[in-house]
């Protein structure tokens, strides 16, 4: 994909050099400069809307309070202020690559639904540890049948009555919690959700006190070192910002079978239970069913959690500042005291901002890697094949 590079640049002051208070040239300084890479964004929706894109942009500042000769053989003379080499350098574009490990940490810590892969993992358990196996469901009917018919020693453990009335009120606890955890799997479903993160910002700052090279507005050829005080801080940040959307497919006819069994299992926990209500109830058969049903549904709720949930916009920005500010401590243009300087200094402001737009599948992900059900979910979803702008 390739970018459109815009230019920028910003006139600033001008400087005026004198001998013997008369002007004899004159130098105009930059104030800003710079240029920007875009595939195109509007900033005053990113964040709502999808409207940005890759981008990239350096620009350079400068803010001017020239030293200037208050008498002798140059007075009134403006000077310029060479920017010492000093602190740490300002940083270059970092690549796409050396982002990618970034953006799948802000992913991974901006994920709306992670309450509900907690619950994905509540139901597996539900599944493999709470609820009695099928062949143990199947078996009930015959322990209900000789419950009923032993007349008043159905109470006798022998007859297996207690541990058959756990499993019943476990698998009537198990459908109730596994409703309530699909519902809401199934509320958030085709709902977008708007993230951000942002890592720990950097700021690092050294000053030293050192000589600086000053001298004339259009570089005469007389130049004097003279002592000044540089601080160079160095800001890093860097943020992440997208929309989440997952799609669960479950019919409507599903989810209307799955509250028949949850009427069922709360009919059985309202009673006492006594083999003939628990005969009557006929739980090996809606239980079964259940798991049948529910077993359907775990399958997709498996493939939500690898497939899923898509970034509807995701992009990764980081943004670096570097300002170097030179303060002139006070001297003399030359030897002697003949050239008294008053006043001066410098600040040089340079940034770099860069943002990368993620796949619906992550940073770094290409379309062409894609399996067909990841296609088939990005259609599902509206979101195309192609990188929304």
């Amino acid at each position: 994909m390739s970018l459109k590079r815009v230019y920028r640049s910003i006139q600033g002051p001008t400087l005026h050099r004198f001998a013997d208070g008369v002007e004899v040239g004159n130098v105009i300084l930059p104030q800003a400069n710079g240029y920007m890479d875009t595939d195109g964004h509007n900033r005053r929706t990113l964040g709502y809307l999808d409207c940005g894109g890759p981008w990239l942009r350096e620009e350079e500042r400068f803010e001017y309070n020239p030293p200037v000769i208050t008498g002798g053989t140059w007075r009134g003379t403006q000077l310029q202020i060479a920017i010492p080499s000093f602190g740490p350098a300002h940083p270059i574009p970092p690549s796409d690559l050396s982002l990618f490990g970034d953006g799948a940490t802000a992913i991974s810590r901006t994920i709306p639904t992670k309450p509900v892969w907690n619950a994905v993992t509540a139901l597996r358990e539900l599944r493999a540890d709470g609820v009695p196996s099928i062949p143990g469901i199947q078996s009930w009917k015959k322990r209900t049948e000789i419950a009923r018919n032993s007349g008043g020693e159905y109470l006798n453990v022998q007859f297996g009555w207690l541990p058959l009335v756990s499993d019943v009120k476990q698998l009537c606890h198990a459908v109730n919690d596994s409703h309530e955890i699909l519902k809401t799997l199934r509320e958030g479903s085709d709902h977008t959700t708007r993230v951000g993160y942002s890592f720990p910002d950097s700021t690092t700052s050294v000053s030293t006190n050192s000589d600086v090279l000053v001298f004339h507005a259009g570089n005469s050829g007389n130049s004097r070192s003279v002592k000044a005080n540089t601080v160079v801080t160095q800001t890093k940040k860097k943020w992440f910002g997208g929309a989440f959307k997952y799609h669960l497919p479950t019919s409507d006819e599903q989810f209307g079978r799955l509250k028949k069994y949850v009427a069922e299992a709360q009919a059985l926990l309202g009673v006492e239970p006594t083999p003939e209500a628990i005969w009557n109830s006929s739980p090996w058969t809606w239980g079964l069913d259940w798991f049948a049903n529910v077993g359907d549904i775990m399958t997709n709720v498996s493939n939500l959690g690898q497939n899923g949930l898509v970034l509807v916009y995701g992009y990764l920005m980081v943004s670096y500042e570097t300002v170097q500010e030179v303060n002139i401590v006070g001297g003399y243009y030359g030897s002697g005291t003949n050239n008294p300087m008053s006043g001066g200094g410098v600040k040089r402001t340079r940034v770099l901002n860069k943002r990368i737009q993620a796949n619906p599948y992550g940073f770094g992900v290409t379309f062409g890697s894609l399996s067909n059900t990841q296609k088939a979910i990005i259609a599902a979803l509206g979101l195309g094949l192609t990188p929304r702008r």
